[in-house]
C-alpha cells in the first residue's frame, strides 16, 4: 500500500510540474501590442537612424525627421505624438529610385523585447527620381522595453 501512495504522489507531483512549465510558457508568449501610425514625415537629408530604432524624445524626433508637405485636409497633417506618453518606432531603407512600400504588420513585446514586424514590398519599375521608405509608429509608454528589434517579414 506505501508503494501505491508514492507513485501516486509522484504521479501527482509530475502533472504540477507540468501545469507550472505550462504557465511560464504562457506568460512569455509574445502578445500584441496596440500602436498608431505617424505620417506625412521624411528622414531629414544626412540624417541617419541610430541602431536603436527607439525614438524617446521630442527633440530626437525633430533631429531626425521634417514634416512632409502635404496639400488636402487636416486628415494629411503630420502626426503629432505625445512623447510623455508615447515613443515611436522607427524603419527607413536606403534612398531607392524603386517605388517601395513599407507596411506595418505587428508589434510584439515577450516581456523583455518589443518586436515590430515589417514588410517591404517592391515594384518592378524604377522612377528618375529617389525616395526613402519611412516607417513611423507610436506606442504607449506602458508597453516600453529596454529591446525593440526590427524584423522583416516575407510573404513566400
Amino acid at each position: 500500500m506505501t508503494g501505491a501512495a508514492l507513485m501516486v504522489l509522484g504521479a501527482c507531483t509530475g502533472q504540477k510540474n507540468n501545469a507550472e512549465a505550462d504557465e511560464e510558457a504562457e506568460v512569455h508568449a509574445p502578445m500584441s501590442v496596440p500602436y498608431s501610425d505617424v505620417e506625412h514625415y521624411f528622414l531629414k537629408n544626412g540624417a541617419e537612424l541610430p541602431a536603436d530604432p527607439k525614438i524617446d524624445t521630442q527633440e530626437q524626433f525633430d533631429s531626425l525627421f521634417g514634416a512632409a508637405a502635404v496639400m488636402g485636409d487636416d486628415d494629411d497633417l503630420p502626426t503629432q505624438v505625445d512623447f510623455e506618453n508615447y515613443f515611436v518606432i522607427a524603419v527607413a531603407l536606403p534612398p531607392t529610385s524603386q517605388d517601395v512600400d513599407l507596411e506595418d504588420r505587428q508589434l510584439l513585446d515577450d516581456g523583455e523585447t518589443l518586436t515590430f514586424e515589417y514588410s517591404v514590398d517592391r515594384d518592378d519599375e524604377f522612377r528618375t527620381f529617389e525616395t526613402q521608405p519611412l516607417l513611423l509608429i507610436a506606442v504607449n509608454r506602458h508597453y516600453e522595453r529596454d529591446t525593440v528589434v526590427l524584423s522583416e517579414v516575407t510573404d513566400d
